[in-house]
């Protein structure tokens, strides 16, 4: 077994859960790679709550001979708990900023070439999460050197406080019904982002591009007019 100290409570929660939906086997080892969890049939579940594409070597090495399954937890809805560097809460209030489906386009830009293969599955898990922080006497860097400016503030932990049924990604049908154009209608990518898909829209054409679900048609001036292949 792998070490787990940097854990977050959120994905041992969900690891957790789907061995015990699942009935399989946490942290084995399949062909040279740690899973988090292993059915009795061989299936594997990888939870990823942040940078899916970061599996993209597993997933490339394990694909072939066993169905995978990747569940990504979205926040759509944050809670940021701050905490005293001596555990004693100071405040808890509802972060302004959301998630919605259409962030794992941002996550998966690695994986397009499995997005179809008939042994890979995505789901996407929309959940309420609780960010544990700890607030500090002044401002400070991190022990990874990430931040650009420092702040008074370090992230301890996440938690799962709820979650709904997950978006099933698996064949392409599954990825078009986020794209609220039928086909043979073209558009910009100013009028997606107008949609429900947002400031995620430049990531969800990439991927939509790359997986030959959308062809550029035309351009009209320097904007580039898309269709939808099927």
């Amino acid at each position: 077994m792998i070490s787990t100290q940097n854990e977050t409570q959120l994905h041992r929660t969900l690891k957790l859960r789907y061995a015990q939906l699942t009935e399989g086997e946490i942290e084995k080892e399949l062909e040279g790679k740690i899973c988090d969890v292993v059915t009795p049939e061989g299936a594997i579940i990888e939870i990823q709550t942040a940078n899916v594409s970061k599996l993209t070597a597993k997933v490339a090495s394990l694909i072939n001979s066993h169905p995978l399954t990747i569940v990504f937890p979205f926040a759509e809805q944050k809670i940021i708990c701050k905490i005293n560097e001596h555990g004693a809460e100071e405040s808890s209030k509802k972060s302004p900023k959301k998630l919605s489906v259409y962030s794992i386009f941002r996550e998966i830009t690695g994986l397009y070439p499995y997005l179809f293969h008939p042994n890979f599955t995505l789901a996407a898990l929309p959940c309420v999460i609780k960010e544990i922080r700890v607030m500090t006497g002044s401002p400070i860097q991190l022990p990874n050197n990430s931040r650009r400016h420092l702040k008074n503030w370090y992230k301890k932990d996440k938690e799962l406080v709820s979650n709904k049924e997950p978006y099933i990604f698996k064949q392409r049908q599954d990825y078009l019904a986020l794209l609220p154009f039928e086909r043979g209608r073209e558009f910009t990518a100013r009028e997606l982002r107008l949609t429900d898909a947002k400031k995620d829209a430049a990531w969800m054409l990439w991927v939509f591009r790359k997986c030959g679900l959308l062809s550029v048609t035309r351009k009209k001036g320097r904007t580039l007019i898309y269709t939808r292949e099927i």
